[in-house]
C-alpha cells in the first residue's frame, strides 16, 4: 500500500509504504522512482539513493528500478521497544537537480514473540482470610502480606495464539497516550491520569506527581499536575512546528504505610494546526517583499516556460497543501499559471504590438479549513533574445574551453534540462560537464581562428529540456577574434626606382614608401627607418619620415660626385616583439648644366688629344662653342673672327 503526501516545497514528497517485521532481505516494500514520477533511466546519474541518519541502514534503493528493498531483516520489537505504532522515516536524495523526499515506512507486527516476563517467579502478596473468589491481575499493584506461589499464564491475540507460562508480578508498563492541539491555551488543563486503589480510608488515598529529569528546559518544567485529582495542566502553548510530541511519568502513591506507588509514562502527541500562512520563497526582492522582476526574451514560443513561483508551508498534511492562482494579468492571453506547481508559462508568441512589461499578482493558499494565503508580484519584462559574447585571441590553441551561460528550467526530473546543442560551424563544439548544480555547458574550440580571415563568428546554443514534447530555449553567442601580431609589413614594391635632379633644394620631399600590416591596433602600426647597414654618405645626403615613410633631400646632391644610390628601407610594427618587412630605393640623379667652361691662358704648350674634354659635363652640356666675348670693342671684330 502506498500513500502518497503532498507538501509545500516543490522538491519534498511523503510516500508511506507499510511492510512486516522479518520479512527476507532483498523484498521489495514499493518503487518509489515510480511513485514519485521520477524516470527510472536517469536514477543512475542522479545518484538516487537512501541517506540515513544511522548507523543501522534496514532499506536501500535499486538505481536501476527505482524500488525501495529491506537490506537486513527487520526486528519490530528491537526496534520500536514495544511500541503501538512502529514507523521509519526515510530521506530519498536524488540530484542534478537536488531533490529531497521523505519515506514512512511502517513496520507491522507478526506473531513471532511469547509474552515474557521480567522475573523468573513474580510474587503476589495475599492477606490470611481473604475471601474466596478473589482475583489478582498481573498489573494489580495492591500487596498484601504473606506469601503464596502462583503460576500465571499470558496469552497473546495472535494467530495462532502464543502463550508463556511463569510464576510472578508484573508491572504496569503500559503508556497512555494523549493528544493534544497545538497551540492550547496555556494554564488550561489538557488531559489527567487516573489510578485505583481496591484498599480503603486512607490506604486508597492517591496522590499524583510527575517525575522530573532536573534538566534544564526540559518539557516537564511547562506541566504541572494536580496531586489530589491528576489532572495535568500544560504551564505554555505547544506548537507542532518546533515540537511534534513528548513523554514524561506519572508516580502514583497511595497513603499506606509505607506508601505503595506505581508508574505510569504517559506519551503526548502535538496535533497540527493551520497556524502557519505560506511563505513565499520566490520571487523576493532585496527588501524581503514577494516581489520580482523577470526578463524573458521576445522570442519565446508558447508553452516556453517564464519562470516559478516558490512557497512553502510549515504546517503538514491538507494544512501544508499548496495551490496558485492568478489575481491580476495585464494581458490574460499571454501567460498561464499551474495551480499546482507555480509554473508561469506563455500562451502565445509575442508580437510587436504586445506591451513591453507585464504585472502578475499571484495567490498562493494553504487547504486548511480555515485557509491561510499569501501573495507575489511578478513583473515580466520582455528583452531582445540576449547574447553572450567571448574574446578569443587567434592562434588560441584547440582544446580551450568557455563557460557558456547555464540554461534555467525550474522543472524537476526528466523535465529539466537534458543537453545542450549548438549551430553547425568550424571551430567551436559545445561539451556538458554535470555538476552539483546541474549540467553546466561549455564552448570548447576544436580549430584555431585567424582574425585576418574572419574577425567574428556568431553561434546559437539551443538547451533542450526532456519532456515530451521536449522544450528549449536558445541563447546567442559572439565570438570576438583578438589580433595576435602574426603579419610582418610588407611594401608594395621590393624595389623601387626613381630619378631626381643634382643638386635639387635641401628639405625636398623625393619619394613616399608605403606598407601595410593587416594586424590591428599597434600591431599593425608601422615605423619606418634606413636601414643601420647603409654607408655612410647616405644619411648625409637623405633623411626619412618616421611615421609617414616620406623621404627628404638632408644634404647637396652632385651628379659630378655620384650619379647612383641605393637606399634599404626598414618597416617595423608595434608588436611584441616587433616584425619587419624590407625594400629597396634605386635613386638615379639626372644632370644639370651647373658648370661653365674654364679657359686658360698660359704660355706654355701641351698636347690635346682630339677626344678630350674641357667641360666634364655629358653630352650637350659638354659641347663647347667657342666665340668673341660681345664685350670687346669694335674695331676687335674689323680685323679677327
Amino acid at each position: 500500500m502506498v500513500v502518497a503526501l503532498i507538501v509545500s516545497q516543490e522538491s519534498w514528497a511523503e510516500l508511506r509504504y507499510s511492510v512486516p517485521e522479518e520479512v527476507k532481505e532483498g523484498t521489495v516494500v514499493g518503487n518509489v522512482a515510480k511513485d514519485l514520477g521520477l524516470d527510472k533511466y536517469s536514477l543512475v546519474d542522479r545518484q538516487f539513493r537512501v541517506v540515513s541518519g544511522t548507523k543501522e541502514t534496514f532499506f536501500q534503493v535499486r538505481p536501476d528500478s527505482g524500488a525501495l528493498v529491506v537490506r537486513r531483516k527487520i526486528d519490530r520489537e528491537a526496534l520500536c521497544e514495544g511500541s503501538a505504532a512502529c514507523a521509519m522515516e526515510l530521506k530519498i536524495l536524488v540530484e542534478n537537480p537536488l531533490e529531497m523526499h521523505h519515506v514512512v515506512v511502517e513496520i507491522t507486527d507478526v506473531n513471532d514473540h511469547s509474552p515474557s516476563f521480567s522475573d523468573e517467579e513474580q510474587v503476589f502478596e495475599i492477606a490470611e482470610h481473604l475471601s474466596p473468589g478473589t482475583r489478582f491481575h498481573p498489573n494489580d499493584e495492591e500487596k498484601i502480606p504473606f506469601m503464596h506461589f502462583l503460576l500465571v499464564t499470558a496469552v497473546d491475540g495472535g494467530k495462532p495464539q502464543k502463550s508463556n507460562s511463569k510464576p510472578g508480578t508484573i508491572t504496569n508498563d503500559y503508556p497512555l497516550n494523549f493528544y493534544l492541539s497545538e497551540n492550547n491555551i496555556a494554564g488550561q488543563s489538557v488531559f489527567s491520569v487516573s489510578a485505583t486503589d481496591k484498599d480503603v480510608n486512607v490506604n486508597a488515598a492517591i496522590s499524583y506527581n510527575i517525575i522530573r529529569a532536573g534538566v534544564e528546559n526540559d518539557v516537564t518544567s511547562f506541566l504541572h499536575i494536580n496531586s489530589e485529582n491528576g489532572q495535568i495542566t500544560a504551564l505554555k502553548s505547544f506548537d507542532f512546528e518546533t515540537l511534534k510530541s513528548f513523554q514524561f511519568q506519572v508516580v502514583a502513591t497511595d497513603g499506606g504505610s509505607p506508601p505503595l506507588s506505581s508508574n505510569v509514562t504517559v506519551k503526548v502527541f502535538i496535533l497540527d494546526q493551520n497556524d502557519n500562512a505560506p511563505v513565499i520563497l520566490y520571487p523576493v526582492s532585496s527588501n524581503s517583499s514577494a516581489e520580482g522582476v523577470e526578463e524573458i526574451p521576445r522570442n519565446l514560443k508558447a508553452g516556453d516556460l517564464v519562470t516559478k513561483v516558490r512557497a512553502y508551508d510549515a504546517d503538514i498534511g491538507y494544512n501544508g497543501w499548496l495551490l496558485f492562482s492568478l489575481q491580476q494579468v495585464s494581458d490574460h492571453s499571454l501567460f498561464s499559471l499551474d495551480r499546482y506547481t507555480g509554473q508561469i508559462r506563455t500562451l502565445r508568441s509575442f508580437t510587436e504590438t504586445d506591451e513591453a512589461e507585464h504585472r502578475l499578482l499571484i495567490l498562493v493558499k494553504d487547504n486548511g479549513n480555515v485557509s491561510l494565503s499569501a501573495t507575489a508580484t511578478v513583473t515580466i519584462r520582455l528583452v531582445e533574445p540576449k547574447e553572450q559574447v567571448f574574446e578569443i585571441a587567434e592562434h588560441t590553441l584547440p582544446g580551450r574551453r568557455f563557460q557558456l551561460h547555464t540554461a534555467r528550467d525550474p522543472d524537476a526530473g526528466t523535465n529539466s534540462i537534458r543537453t545542450y546543442t549548438l549551430t553547425q560551424n568550424d571551430h567551436f563544439e559545445v561539451n556538458i560537464r554535470q555538476s552539483d548544480v546541474g549540467k553546466v555547458p561549455f564552448l570548447v574550440l576544436k580549430k584555431s581562428l585567424d582574425r585576418e580571415h574572419k574577425d567574428k563568428h556568431s553561434l546559437l546554443v539551443t538547451a533542450v529540456d526532456g519532456g515530451k514534447p521536449p522544450l528549449s530555449g536558445t541563447l546567442n553567442v559572439s565570438i570576438v577574434v583578438l589580433d595576435s601580431n602574426d603579419n610582418r609589413p610588407i611594401f608594395s614594391q621590393e624595389i623601387y626606382e626613381i630619378t631626381i635632379t643634382e643638386n635639387i633644394e635641401t628639405g625636398t620631399s623625393i619619394f613616399r614608401v608605403n606598407a601595410t600590416d593587416p594586424d590591428e591596433g599597434s600591431n599593425g602600426e608601422i615605423d619606418y627607418i634606413l636601414s643601420k647597414t647603409l654607408s655612410r654618405d647616405i644619411y648625409d645626403i637623405v633623411e626619412m619620415d618616421k611615421g609617414t615613410g616620406e623621404i627628404y633631400v638632408k644634404g647637396k646632391i652632385d651628379f659630378e660626385e655620384k650619379d647612383v644610390y641605393e637606399l634599404e628601407i626598414d618597416a617595423s610594427d608595434k608588436g611584441t616583439p616587433p616584425l619587419t618587412g624590407e625594400c629597396r630605393i634605386i635613386i638615379k640623379i639626372k644632370d644639370v648644366n651647373d658648370n661653365t667652361p674654364q679657359i686658360e691662358v698660359t704660355s706654355l704648350s701641351k698636347k690635346v688629344s682630339e677626344d678630350s674634354k674641357p667641360d666634364p659635363d655629358e653630352g650637350s652640356n659638354g659641347e663647347i662653342d667657342y666665340i668673341l666675348s660681345k664685350t670687346l670693342s669694335r674695331d676687335i671684330y674689323d680685323i679677327v673672327e
